[in-house]
């Protein structure tokens, strides 16, 4: 094997090479997609593979980034689902008693729902506009800045 001391050139093969595998990798790529007897598996990837190679450079970086920010709103919620499960679980076991407690006094669904709903709508309006309160009287906190408090904070707002 030869020695490349042009780095350029071997940046501009290589990039050439992608794209030919790319293209030959397309023309397979429709016939998979297109093929009933293969696994759908394969189709779905094939196909994928068609409308990434569809894409302009803008799209797929758009695309990208759309990626990174799904996979990390997903693993911001992942780590806070189990313990918001928990307390959606406890205030859905005291709604439910006022539904019970309700229903005990003849009180009827089609008036005491929409009634306590409101109520808990309001409720979480109001833990909102306290909580925002409290980030408001926090003269040290510089905007921008990201503290644990601002973390959880940031958090809480996601989850209303």
């Amino acid at each position: 094997m030869e020695h490349i001391d042009d780095y350029d050139m071997l940046d501009k093969d290589l990039e050439g090479s992608l794209r030919y595998a790319r293209e030959c990798y397309a023309a397979e790529a429709e016939e998979i997609a297109n093929d009933e007897s293969r696994d759908w598996s394969e189709r779905i990837r094939a196909d994928a593979e068609l409308v990434h190679a569809k894409m302009t450079k803008a799209e797929k970086k758009k695309q990208y980034q759309m990626n990174t920010r799904n996979k990390e709103l997903n693993e911001i919620f992942i780590s806070l689902e189990w313990p918001l499960f928990e307390k959606l679980d406890a205030a859905d076991g005291y709604i439910a008693r006022m539904f019970k407690e309700c229903s005990a006094m003849n009180i009827p669904p089609s008036m005491y729902k929409p009634f306590i709903l409101e109520k808990v709508k309001d409720m979480i309006d109001q833990i909102a506009e306290k909580r925002e309160t409290l980030d408001k009287q926090r003269p040290n906190q510089k905007e921008g800045v990201v503290t644990n408090a601002s973390m959880r904070s940031r958090r809480r707002l996601q989850g209303n």
